[in-house]
């Protein structure tokens, strides 16, 4: 639904291309419990903004949601990747 109301081929194609199955699980595996719960609430929230046919609330909440994910996995790569090179 976001995608077609989006009308933007870009972002249906990124979208497409995130959400398959093994990208989806890898991730889902690496998040922690809090992280998975902090998700479903930024998923909730784009619901209610959707809800409220609010887009600056949507793409606010969406770019929040990104950059915590990415930020979050960028500390966990680092520290699995501090633990590599000096086990413990």
């Amino acid at each position: 639904i976001i995608l077609e109301a989006s009308g933007n081929r870009r972002l249906t194609i990124a979208l497409r291309a995130t959400m398959e199955i093994p990208h989806v699980y890898k991730s889902y595996y690496w998040h922690s419990e809090q992280e998975r719960q902090r998700s479903l609430l930024y998923h909730r929230e784009l619901i209610e903004a959707f809800r409220n046919r609010d887009s600056l609330w949507a793409e606010a909440t969406m770019k929040s949601h990104v950059y915590a994910a990415r930020d979050y996995l960028l500390t966990k790569l680092r520290k699995d990747r501090r633990e590599r090179l000096h086990p413990a």
